[in-house]
């Protein structure tokens, strides 16, 4: 059955679906005593969409800027992890840990002195954050939908290759709420500017400016942060051959098209590819059968760093792994915002 013949069944369902996010934010609206309030500036970085919007790079963003000083800690679902429905506080220098989402572990990498509070209760977490560690700052990942803290600040992601005509929510389409519900939001980020022209960027700025004028409107743009070579252990910004690198690339990441895109624009020939599940962790056979299918194509095995914190790195070593970094550049003005908000939060 092709999709137009069940776009009435998809319809009635994405209504449904409409009707339950609508009720449950209600619920927690009229019921005040359910939303813990912290003491400290909580800012929300989260998306109307399932995914792939780039919530982990700016969140890596927000936790080095220098605009924003003091404690932080980082509130996460732990999605699809072993302690999504537990508790679990990764934090510090830590070894390699199996069952731990990869957003987590990429973030305790960078910042090993922030930490990171995995579990789908986030209050509990916050309650915990604010007893164990005092932040000034706290960060709540993919936090838009999360109702039981109160927030500061809601950022909202918008990949630019969206349409907001086009924004169905579940199942016809793949936004979790309406398109209304930036209303409750403060500023608006369009990620991946890079991908689309900027006549996209100044028709996306004027429809959300028009039915959203209370937001604050930022662009940023995904760029190519180097090469880590897991033999050589050393980080580069070239490719090393003259000619094009041939690699075989995998991942397990929402929009693997995106990656895929970024390393042949940035000069890497892509021979074969293995697309796995979001958030999917790697067995060993997994492992083994990449490095065989790399060799038989005389590549070298390339993933993202978001794969990466998911081997250890004897593993990685052994199967000549190149590792694909990015990182996102926003405008100035974004983190100035933020600053601002982050002041204004903290006096409360």
């Amino acid at each position: 059955m092709n999709r137009k013949a069940i776009l009435p069944i998809l319809s009635f369902l994405e209504r449904f679906y409409s009707l339950l996010t609508f009720s449950e934010r209600k619920f927690f609206e009229n019921i005040p005593f359910l939303k813990y309030l912290p003491d400290c500036c909580t800012i929300s970085v989260g998306n109307l969409s399932t995914g792939g919007t780039g919530k982990t790079p700016v969140l890596m963003e927000l936790l080095k800027t220098p605009y924003l000083s003091g404690r932080k800690a980082v509130l996460t679902r732990g999605y699809k992890s072993f302690y999504e429905r537990s508790f679990f506080i990764l934090h510090g220098n830590q070894l390699f840990l199996n069952g731990i989402t990869d957003e987590a572990l990429l973030i305790n990498r960078y910042f090993p002195e922030i930490p990171v509070f995995l579990g789908k209760n986030r209050f509990h977490s916050a309650v915990m954050a604010e007893k164990l560690f005092k932040p000034d700052i706290i960060f709540l990942d993919d936090g838009f939908q999360y109702r039981r803290i109160r927030k500061d600040c809601e950022i909202v992601l918008w990949d630019s290759n969206d349409n907001p005509e086009e924004a169905y929510m579940l199942p016809r389409g793949k936004f979790r709420e309406p398109l209304t519900r930036l209303f409750d939001a403060g500023i608006l980020l369009l990620t991946k500017c890079e991908s689309v022209n900027s006549e996209k960027i100044v028709d996306l700025k004027r429809y959300f400016y028009f039915r959203f004028p209370q937001l604050n409107i930022f662009e940023c743009k995904t760029i190519f942060d180097g090469i880590y070579d897991c033999v050589l252990k050393a980080h580069s910004f070239y490719v090393s051959n003259k000619n094009s690198e041939r690699v075989f690339a995998f991942c397990a990441i929402a929009t693997p098209e995106s990656f895929f895109r970024h390393l042949e624009n940035s000069g890497f020939e892509i021979v074969g590819k293995k697309v796995f599940r979001d958030h999917y962790f790697y067995s060993g056979a997994d492992l083994d059968q990449i490095t065989k299918q790399a060799a038989v194509l005389n590549a070298r095995p390339v993933c993202t760093e978001k794969d990466y914190v998911k081997i250890m790195s004897q593993k990685a070593s052994e199967m000549r792994l190149l590792v694909f970094r990015i990182r996102t550049e926003i405008e100035n003005a974004f983190y100035k915002a933020i600053a601002d908000i982050s002041r204004n939060g903290s006096k409360k």
